[in-house]
């Protein structure tokens, strides 16, 4: 049974997702996120279950309210990951017509810079199925420093945006570093 439903997200072509936790449960803080369709409820993800795209499990479910659905009706989640020990890293997820795909993960590559993802906060989630967002990044895997920069995710592919040192025009012929 749903037990602490949280406020659910919607979109203009009438679809919705929520999370909640479950009562009755095996684990105490067992959790899920739904997403509808035609005819009913879908489970996209759930503690515990296999993480795509990686090793591990979906250790926690990032219950908030920071799920976000597209007018597509893709909708982007946060979790971490138990990958066997410590620390859980975490990462961003998209759920599509196409299943339920890894975005970006701490510890892993940040493609073109040759640095690794130390922090991955949560994103926009496009309407034309771009996803967009922030994470800093380090030489070595979990380091609690790193730059940040803004991050671009399209059909399955990384790019970097922007980050810290570029330099941005902000006025014509007035650069600053960032």
């Amino acid at each position: 049974r749903f037990h602490n439903l949280r406020t659910p997200v919607t979109n203009g072509a009438g679809k919705f997702a929520f999370a909640s936790t479950l009562s009755g449960a095996t684990l105490p803080t067992d959790a899920g996120i739904w997403a509808s369709t035609a005819s009913g409820l879908r489970l996209v993800a759930r503690k515990g279950s296999p993480a795509p795209g990686t090793a591990g499990t979906f250790a926690a479910l990032d219950l908030t309210d920071n799920l976000n659905l597209n007018a597509q009706g893709n909708l982007l989640i946060a979790a971490n990951l138990n990958l066997g020990g410590a620390p859980q890293e975490r990462g961003l997820w998209l759920d599509s017509a196409a299943g339920l795909s890894l975005i970006a993960v701490e510890g892993s590559r940040a493609p073109g810079v040759g640095r690794y993802f130390n922090r991955v906060f949560d994103g926009a989630n496009l309407n034309d199925g771009t996803v967009v967002f922030g994470a800093a990044v380090s030489s070595v895997p979990n380091d609690p420093n790193g730059q940040f920069g803004i991050w671009r995710w399209t059909a399955g592919q990384i790019e970097r945006i922007v980050g810290v040192g570029d330099r941005l025009e902000v006025l014509p012929g007035d650069f600053r570093t960032i």
